[in-house]
């Protein structure tokens, strides 16, 4: 399925934890904002009710965990809403 990138509303500056080749620490990065998702909201919603981890989810959308991750947080949108819907429930019908 294709994925259409959403644009942020804005960015923060915060402090996370990253890990690197010669340790690890908190440092300063940038956190990127994105407008509320209800499509993403609720296929997370449908994705719980019916049992399907994340990887699984993304799998039946025939996209990566982490391009799934950002439909859900609303950094993407599917092509269609109902057609990514439909392949989740296919999905947790074959695993069933």
């Amino acid at each position: 399925m294709r994925l259409t990138p959403v644009p942020p509303l804005g960015s923060r500056q915060t402090f996370g934890f990253v890990t690197r080749e010669d340790g690890c620490g908190a440092e300063r990065v940038t956190v990127h904002e994105y407008p509320p998702s209800p499509g993403g909201e609720a296929l997370r919603t449908m994705r719980l009710k019916l049992g399907l981890s994340l990887r699984e989810a993304a799998t039946a959308l025939g996209v990566r965990a982490s391009e799934y991750s950002g439909i859900e947080r609303g950094s993407a949108r599917p092509e269609s809403w109902a057609g990514a819907a439909s392949l989740m429930q296919e999905a947790a019908r074959l695993k069933g």
